[in-house]
């Protein structure tokens, strides 16, 4: 099964239906919603910052660092146009453009 984040951005609710069904667990709609409820990028923030904020050995910033947006692609605006021409022939090189397609916006995989 393949999960990518900005379907979980999109449909969290639905995607946590879809992983339950995968590995076989039925979920009510209660917990469907305190799953989603504890996914937040918000609230993933504040746990890994009640818990002491592990991720500052490793982050700038830590927790805050590391949960910072939740937004996809932000590294775009901060390469340069040659980083971009470089990854983009990587990309053509050794990805399909379906596959290329699926790693970049995510959606069905056929």
């Amino acid at each position: 099964m393949f999960l990518h984040f900005n379907d979980l951005k999109a449909d969290l609710p639905g995607q946590v239906r879809r992983l339950a069904d995968f590995v076989g667990v039925g979920l009510t709609d209660d917990e469907v919603d305190r799953i989603v409820t504890a996914s937040s990028i918000e609230a993933m923030r504040q746990q890994a910052i009640d818990a002491g904020d592990p991720l500052a050995g490793f982050f700038r910033d830590g927790a805050r660092g590391f949960f910072y947006q939740g937004t996809n692609q932000r590294w775009r605006d901060v390469l340069s146009g040659e980083e971009l021409e470089l990854y983009e022939a990587a990309k053509a090189r050794v990805l399909s453009p379906d596959c290329a397609g699926w790693l970049e916006r995510g959606g069905p995989v056929s």
